[in-house]
């Protein structure tokens, strides 16, 4: 998938990672699309990796995988993988089989949490990045323009250092707008100050990325969010 950079170690089959040549590695697990599935790994990409838990955290998250992947063009078996994206105002069909950078006998990049009982992480960054023609390519961004590839919406991004979303923040309309684009049914991500993701702020913040929101919700009179950090581990304090 065009250039990948040094830090490629080689490139590997996942039904050979996994031990299973003849049958390949499923597209999901019996639980289907989880937004626990997905882990980031090496590549700089939480901005789509955390628009795809927010997809998969969705109540229609089996209508908007149902569009990703292009069922009657997919044979997981025989390691074989059709996506769709929606770019420029088209959508574009994405061919792609089970080859995947590799580390020490695993995934290097994206990988599912159960990387050996499914695949759908590993496959649908693989297929987002030969759309932009390298991994490389697809390193830095914001998770509402992975949310538009993915479902072909319309897409809004708040800064809060913005003096408006500012005096919002301090009044409590800030959160009452994320809670009734929540309670709608609208796909929600977030994302911290630029710095190095090695940087992590006393709130247990990564610096420098992005996350998904699964939930808003107010309880008590606790205004209260719930994010996700695509590494699977590191968090809020």
């Amino acid at each position: 998938v065009g250039q990948t950079g040094s830090r490629v170690r080689g490139w590997k089959r996942l039904g050979e990672l996994a031990g299973k040549r003849a049958s390949g590695v499923p597209l999901t697990d019996a639980a289907g699309f989880d937004a626990s599935d997905m882990e980031q790994g090496e590549l700089g990409d939480c901005w789509f990796l955390s628009a795809c838990a927010c997809a998969a955290s969705h109540a229609r998250r089996d209508e908007l995988f149902g569009a990703v992947f292009v069922r009657d063009k997919t044979d997981a078996a025989r390691a074989i993988f059709t996506t769709r994206f929606f770019k420029e105002g088209l959508w574009h069909e994405v061919a792609v089989d089970d080859r995947v950078p590799a580390k020490y006998d695993q995934p290097q990049f994206a990988k599912a949490k159960e990387w050996k009982r499914e695949c759908w992480p590993m496959v649908v960054e693989k297929a987002y990045a030969k759309l932009h023609g390298s991994y490389h390519a697809i390193e830095g961004g914001f998770v509402d323009e992975g949310l538009v590839d993915l479902t072909g919406g319309l897409a809004e991004r708040l800064t809060l250092d913005d003096a408006e979303q500012s005096g919002e923040l301090v009044s409590g309309a800030f959160f009452a707008r994320l809670l009734a684009l929540h309670e709608r049914g609208h796909m929600l991500g977030a994302g911290s100050h630029a710095g190095s993701d090695t940087d992590v702020s006393p709130q247990g913040i990564v610096q420098g990325h992005a996350y998904s929101v699964l939930r808003v919700a107010e309880v008590d009179g606790l205004q209260m969010v719930r994010c996700r950090n695509p590494w699977g581990q590191t968090e809020w304090k």
